[in-house]
């Protein structure tokens, strides 16, 4: 069985995580509960589903990157 050693903590993908459950919490207290017109709702929504998205690429794309990803050595 292969052995994958264990790639360190990535920030940036918990910090989408974690805007990823506020917008949807968001979402749901505007939709629900709020008077705002529909377009700022949208706009503030979107918002935070971008942010979410655009950090979970980044820590993806960063995870990928990292030289502990490799089984290379350049010794």
């Amino acid at each position: 069985m292969f052995h994958r050693q264990r790639q360190p903590f990535n920030r940036t993908l918990l910090t989408g995580m974690a805007l990823m459950a506020l917008a949807s919490v968001i979402r749901l207290i505007l939709e629900r509960h709020s008077t705002m017109p529909e377009d700022p709702r949208d706009a503030v929504i979107g918002l935070f589903y971008g942010l979410a998205i655009g950090c979970m690429l980044l820590g993806v794309w960063r995870m990928r990157r990292s030289p502990e990803g490799s089984n290379t050595r350049c010794d």
